[in-house]
């Protein structure tokens, strides 16, 4: 298949690329959570370098969300574990989907310790991207 071409977005990430792990579940319940995180406890990670993140969605065909310095320094610490109950997590979760939330509030901490993972793993001068889809 060859190389990308020098300076594409394929050819950054390609030198450039840290895999991180997986989130296990479906990403349409990551796409939830960060909704619920930003309505529930003010915690925004939808909306940083928003026209890139529309570029890229359009280019690969998946939802993407960049985190950078800034959504680290402003969210890290606030995705603290026990500040989250499943149990209140569960309820939001059913309330906007208007469906039965039974077992997704474990589900959703574990995508709040997942992407507060993410966000420790981020040294100077590299961004996250979260791609869903």
């Amino acid at each position: 298949m060859g190389h990308p071409r020098e300076g594409t977005l394929d050819a950054a990430l390609e030198t450039n690329e840290k895999a991180c792990e997986d989130f296990g579940y479906n990403g349409w319940l990551l796409a939830t959570l960060l909704v619920l995180l930003q309505r529930d406890y003010g915690i925004d990670l939808m909306h940083g370098m928003k026209e890139m993140c529309a570029t890229l969605t359009k280019g690969m065909g998946a939802t993407q969300f960049i985190f950078t310095a800034a959504e680290k320094s402003a969210c890290e610490s606030r995705l603290d574990a026990p500040q989250f109950s499943a149990a209140e997590l569960e309820k939001a979760f059913a309330e906007f989907n208007g469906t039965d939330g039974e077992g997704f509030g474990e589900i959703m901490l574990e995508g709040i310790r997942f992407l507060r993972v993410g966000l420790e793993e981020m040294t100077v001068g590299t961004v996250a991207i979260l791609s869903i889809g």
